[in-house]
């Protein structure tokens, strides 16, 4: 499948669906936040997240299944691949949590946007494939665009921090290649809920007592980290549903608009000033993830068309 396949109305709805990809997992980030101010810990955040996520991902996978449908033969080797899938997401979300603790929020943030960089290179090392002019185009524009909106990082930097930070972009960038390589067949809410399964158990078998925290700190505490979970487990969602239909490259896009989004809604909710410059930025971000919703990628050339979503 080229993009070239793919309608204009196509285009707009993988356009308009990494968007609200960005605004969702923006939003579970300032829940996040919110949560950090009344007193929440990373570690015990990250466990309800993946207990939260692992619990609607198999609901939303009992809601849907169609039970008329041949059902896929676990082998191992595609055991061996969700397996995987979910601990390179339990490493992106640690590195992410870690990251924070020692450097600017807007260095991770940049270390996360870098995410299309990582899989354009590794297309190219690994299968030769080339993004082309306009995904070079889409890329910078975005990259740009999230430098203007987060703001050069200040202060001392951290190289542990630094190294959580870079770990945790590449293990969430290889989690999307992983699943466009070797995991398409099966559909973006199996794979997801496997991969918080497994996210949750490696936590259990860490620190069974984290799962518990959040929810004994106070009922606000907890309404913000199951929100921030259910808008993790969303964005995650339509992320693999438009590499299905797309690509892995433009799907990571949506993290180029993330910081976009989390500048609006902190500027709406929590009163914080956005400089005029930033949303220059801001629409600079979107513009290259549209430019990406239309390049043409070798990658998306070998796969069928398939709508699995449902």
């Amino acid at each position: 499948m080229t993009n070239e396949s793919l309608g204009s109305r196509s285009r707009l709805i993988i356009g308009a669906l990494l968007l609200l990809a960005a605004c969702s997992i923006a939003t579970a980030g300032v829940l996040v936040r919110a949560a950090y101010e009344r007193g929440s810990e990373p570690m015990s955040v990250l466990a309800l997240r993946v207990a939260v996520g692992a619990a609607v991902a198999w609901g939303y996978v009992l809601l849907t299944v169609r039970p008329e449908r041949p059902r896929l033969r676990v082998t191992p080797a595609a055991a061996a691949a969700l397996g995987l899938f979910g601990l390179l997401e339990l490493g992106a979300q640690f590195g992410e949590i870690q990251a924070l603790q020692t450097l600017p929020a807007a260095l991770v943030v940049l270390m996360f946007a870098l995410a299309p960089v990582w899989i354009a290179v590794t297309g190219w090392a690994l299968w030769r494939e080339a993004v082309g002019p306009r995904g070079v185009a889409a890329v910078t524009a975005a990259l740009v665009g999230t430098i203007i909106v987060v703001g050069p990082p200040g202060g001392n930097i951290d190289l542990g921090g630094v190294g959580f930070a870079v770990g945790g972009g590449l293990a969430g960038a290889t989690a999307l290649l992983l699943y466009e390589r070797r995991l398409t067949e099966w559909r973006p809410q199996v794979a997801l809920a496997v991969a918080m399964t497994v996210c949750a158990a490696v936590v259990a078998v860490a620190d069974p007592s984290l799962f518990a925290d959040e929810l004994t700190g106070g009922s606000a505490r907890a309404a913000l980290v199951i929100g921030s979970a259910l808008g993790f487990v969303f964005s995650l969602l339509l992320v693999l549903y438009c590499i299905q239909r797309a690509s892995a490259f433009i799907a990571s896009m949506a993290a180029t608009s993330e910081p976009v989004f989390a500048s609006v809604i902190a500027w709406l909710a929590l009163g914080e000033v956005v400089a005029l410059h930033q949303f220059a930025g801001g629409a600079l971000a979107v513009t290259g993830l549209w430019l990406a919703v239309g390049a043409a990628l070798p990658s998306a050339r070998r796969r069928p068309a398939h709508d699995r979503l449902t």
